[in-house]
């Protein structure tokens, strides 16, 4: 069985060498676009963009947008419950981007939410 598959080994010209190395290169952006227009979880991925924004408040702010959407803030607070299994996280969407007034009245929100989630 090795020594078959040596000699096939032993048989490949360099240009049947050169095609098969062109197939794989061509193999893997034919993948990816399979992927992309098949698959709207690995779609959503490339559609989607969110930056962390400090706005000096104690909360997570992500700036994002997604295509053919407006860019607006999401205020998120993570916390640690007591049976201390998993970190949970609260948090709010705006409808569009928020003055930093607002993203300090959405964090108080959210931290008030957090805090009701502990109580329980």
């Amino acid at each position: 069985m090795l020594e078959k598959l040596a000699d096939a080994v032993r048989t490949l010209t360099l240009t049947n060498v050169l095609i098969m190395a062109l197939i794989v290169v061509i193999m893997v952006p034919a993948f990816f676009a399979y992927r992309f227009i098949s698959d709207t979880e690995f779609r959503r991925e490339f559609l989607q963009n969110a930056v962390m924004v400090d706005k000096h408040v104690p909360c997570i702010v992500l700036e994002g947008h997604r295509l053919a959407q407006n860019t607006r803030h999401t205020v998120l607070y993570p916390f640690e419950p007591d049976d201390k299994r998993m970190e949970k996280v609260v948090g709010l969407r705006a409808p569009g981007l928020l003055t930093d007034k607002e993203i300090d009245e959405a964090c108080q929100k959210v931290l008030t939410m957090a805090n009701e989630v502990l109580k329980r």
